[in-house]
């Protein structure tokens, strides 16, 4: 159940932004404050039946608290609901086979944890970035040049000692 409210990270995280970049940090801090109080609304009703309960009452939150989100960006920019799930989609579903494939790769090592954990995050990730490369994931490619203009930004104030004692 909880796996599920993970579906809606992203959904959420773009919305934030959409609010962040057109400057309605008002909007933002009214927005948590209101999923802060749903969430403890729905942990206090909740409490007392069971754990899974509890779950079920985090997860509502926190699709009502997207579809909160999503509002303010479709009246905002203009950014529908449709809209932002198309361009989701392909990540989730990605995801998912990567999961599918992590679970399948550490299953053959079941007798050594550590092996199995090895094994299923270097073969999930694997094919997460080898699916969105050859998919040309047009988020996929910016984090990755993100994230490579980071590096060599951090390399290049550290710098280069060669064996030579030379540095570049």
């Amino acid at each position: 159940i909880l796996s599920f409210m993970g579906v809606f990270w992203p959904w959420a995280v773009i919305n934030l932004n959409v609010l962040t970049a057109t400057g309605r940090s008002d909007l933002f801090f009214r927005l948590d404050v209101t999923k802060r109080i749903l969430t403890g609304l729905g942990l206090l009703i909740s409490y007392r039946i069971s754990v899974i309960a509890m779950a079920w009452a985090l997860l509502i939150a926190c699709a009502i608290g997207v579809s909160i989100n999503t509002y303010y960006s479709r009246t905002l920019i203009g950014y529908v609901p449709l809209s932002q799930l198309r361009d989701i989609a392909p990540y989730g579903v990605i995801s998912g086979m990567t999961g599918i494939v992590a679970w399948v790769a550490g299953g053959w090592f079941s007798n050594s944890p550590v092996l199995q954990l090895s094994v299923g995050v270097t073969s999930g990730a694997t094919f997460y970035c080898a699916t969105c490369y050859i998919l040309r994931l047009q988020g996929y490619r910016s984090a990755v040049a993100s994230g490579l203009g980071a590096f060599s930004s951090i390399v290049g104030r550290v710098g280069y000692r060669s064996s030579y004692g030379v540095q570049s």
